[in-house]
């Protein structure tokens, strides 16, 4: 699975559901450390913040 092929484009951003940024940081711990064991505290402090102006 490419980069290309998950999440919406919207203004040439590539947004991603929660489920894709949790699989994509996983591998990437995989790959550089095969032996770190990977979990989630807490879904719901994923998210990203919204900066009021």
């Amino acid at each position: 699975m490419s980069l290309s092929q998950i999440g919406e484009i919207i203004d040439e951003i590539n947004y991603l559901p929660m489920d894709d940024l949790i699989l994509i940081n996983s591998l990437l711990i995989k790959l550089q450390t095969p032996k770190e064991p990977i979990r989630v505290r807490d879904k719901n402090l994923l998210g990203s913040s919204i900066m009021a102006i």
